[in-house]
């Protein structure tokens, strides 16, 4: 659900942050990555993506967050 600016927020309306999200996986035991089952992985993380593109990763989190890709 989102509010009226668009921010996503939870069902007792508090926003979603990256932090929030972070806890959230962290209690319920998530794991930030599995590999594919048949280990052919069909999306590349944010180091892999930055260094196939010759950019560093901190590069391309920016432009991620800025929108710009």
């Amino acid at each position: 659900m989102a509010s009226s600016t668009g921010i996503l927020v939870t069902g007792h309306g508090s926003r979603w942050t990256r932090e929030r999200a972070t806890a959230l996986r962290s209690h319920h035991k998530i794991p930030v990555f599995r590999p594919a089952a048949d280990g052919k992985e069909p999306w590349l993380n944010l180091t892999n993506a930055a260094h196939l593109i010759g950019v560093t990763p901190k590069t391309l989190r920016l432009a991620d967050e800025a929108g710009e890709i």
